[in-house]
């Protein structure tokens, strides 16, 4: 039987999978920081959101790891 954590641990792993490919496919890296015609917001600027989201609510929240968000 299959547990919520595991289905939980597939789907992150999957997705954060994906979106390693995503910024590994830029040819530089500084163009992971430009914004591009009618994007609001560059790549780098969303995985740095995505890696705050998964630290505060995914690592401190259910892991209790200890990470404090520090921001504004």
């Amino acid at each position: 039987m299959t547990t919520t954590i595991e289905i939980l641990r597939s789907i992150f792993i999957r997705d954060l999978n994906k979106l390693k490919l995503e910024i590994s496919s830029y040819n530089n890296d500084d163009r992971i920081w430009q914004i591009e015609k009618s994007i609001l917001n560059s790549s780098g600027n969303l995985c740095l959101h995505l890696i705050g989201n998964l630290n505060n609510y995914i690592g401190a929240q259910i892991g209790e790891t200890g990470y404090i968000r520090n921001r504004d």
